[in-house]
């Protein structure tokens, strides 16, 4: 059966099946079956009848991992969110992640930032991007080398019932989900349960005790979760076939720049024999840690970066 019949066969419109062509002709959107969905998300239990994709495909075979939480981030959770897709990023790995305000976005632009892969799931179709604040990040994720992801039809309005929907993508995309922030009624709880569901891995970041707007991570934790404070206490969940960056012939003058992931043999083979002492002294500051055995990952933000340099001869 070809790709019209297959969508008439969904939409059972001519016309609309019609329109629905046209556009994704127009505007390099690939129409994706079952078949093509990727290994992790082919295997959950209601996988999408259809996947609209704009961008990257080979997005949808990465490792990967969700990143949500609230829509009204604090700050706390908005720098956490950054953060963790940051690091995460640049070990290797494709941050997921819904578009919407707040902990989404964040983690979309901390994938960004270290120039990795990351995917919006959307609760609309291409057409109609929401929220409409995040259309210059959505096109910077094409540009970038992400991509959209959606299984609604092009023209299809953000209604309320598509965002929980389309959560089950966001998880089933995913070796685990990174829930940042999210209160009793949080839509990224649903991500979260559908993890579990899916037999994924579920990470949460902590808050205060009091806050409300917490405390429907602390009940995922107190309901097997696994509560973390750094992307070791992720990476120690999945086996070493992650994929780690090394480091590259432009930084070999500033190989602990924030985002670099890194072997030691990396690290031995641009400093030699200086390195056995220099890289215990970076991880007593603070400034590497070990994710993996013989694995590290540079912890230096940006702000903080001419503090910490270190002077290499």
């Amino acid at each position: 059966m070809d790709v019209y019949q297959r969508l008439l066969k969904i939409y059972s419109s001519s016309k609309r099946v019609e329109s629905i062509l046209d556009w994704c002709s127009r505007n390099r959107a690939e129409i994706l079956f079952l078949e093509s969905f990727g290994p992790l998300l082919k295997e959950i239990s209601d996988p999408p009848e259809i996947l609209f994709l704009r961008g990257n495909r080979e997005c949808l075979n990465e490792l990967s991992l969700a990143v949500v939480g609230a829509r009204k981030a604090s700050h706390y959770g908005l720098a956490c969110s950054y953060r963790f897709a940051r690091e995460l990023a640049a070990c290797g790995y494709c941050i997921v992640s819904g578009l919407a305000k707040g902990v989404d976005g964040a983690s979309h632009r901390g994938a960004l930032s270290v120039k990795g892969k990351t995917v919006a799931v959307m609760g609309s179709g291409f057409a109609n991007l929401y929220p409409g604040e995040h259309r210059r990040l959505a096109f910077e994720i094409l540009d970038k080398g992400g991509a959209w992801v959606s299984e609604y039809a092009p023209f299809e309005p953000p209604l309320a019932f598509h965002f929980p929907k389309r959560n089950r993508i966001i998880s089933g995309l995913s070796l685990g989900t990174l829930v940042i922030e999210a209160g009793k009624k949080s839509g990224s709880l649903i991500t979260a349960l559908s993890g579990l569901e899916q037999g994924r891995e579920v990470f949460v970041v902590p808050g205060p005790v009091d806050s409300n707007f917490f405390m429907g991570g602390h009940e995922l934790i107190q309901n097997g979760a696994k509560l973390v404070s750094n992307i070791k206490d992720i990476l120690e969940e999945f086996p070493l076939e992650v994929v780690t960056r090394t480091i590259s012939e432009e930084n070999l003058q500033n190989p602990f720049k924030f985002g670099h992931a890194f072997s030691f043999a990396d690290w031995l083979l641009v400093r030699g024999e200086k390195a056995i002492g220099e890289l215990p002294l970076l991880i007593e500051q603070g400034q590497v840690f070990e994710i993996a055995p013989q694995r590290y990952v540079s912890t230096k933000n940006e702000k903080q970066e001419d503090a910490c340099q270190i002077k290499f001869s």
